[in-house]
């Protein structure tokens, strides 16, 4: 399984019919259209992005509309806000904030729980011109840490 881009802003999930659409899809907010200049992008499955974001109840018929939803829709990228902690030690991305849990678990249930999905990075008090190529490597720390 891969992303397919087809245009600038949409992007298909194959072996899915979701496509990410930053836009009109479900959970599109305006900094998503706008991720060179707000912070950066990454990829995650959605196991790795559910263990970062805070614990919800995942209710299984609210996890299956959005399913239903998503195919007829699209989503918006889902994404994580984040804090650079930068220590002499270590240094890492603390998770303060996300949107994105019930997509991601409806990706996870019911179609490739093993795809990597793009995850925007909003970091803290910080633009797209301050992170350096070394800083988007860095590890994330779960919001449940805090």
């Amino acid at each position: 399984m891969k992303l397919m881009r087809i245009y600038e802003d949409i992007i298909s999930i194959s072996g899915t019919n979701i496509e990410i659409d930053n836009r009109h899809g479900v959970g599109a907010v305006p900094h998503n259209q706008e991720i060179d200049y707000f912070g950066f992008e990454t990829e995650m499955t959605p196991d790795e992005f559910l263990s970062l974001a805070t614990h919800t109840d995942m209710n299984s018929k609210r996890i299956k509309n959005m399913w239903d939803i998503l195919q007829r829709r699209g989503m918006g990228t889902p994404f994580l806000e984040a804090e650079l902690i930068d220590k002499k030690d270590k240094s890492y991305w603390q998770v303060i904030g996300h949107e994105g849990r019930h997509r991601m678990a409806a990706i996870k249930q019911y179609g490739n729980p093993n795809i990597k999905i793009p995850v925007h990075i909003f970091p803290y008090k910080m633009r797209a011109r301050d992170i350096t190529p070394e800083m988007k490597l860095l590890p994330f720390k779960s919001q449940r840490e805090r």
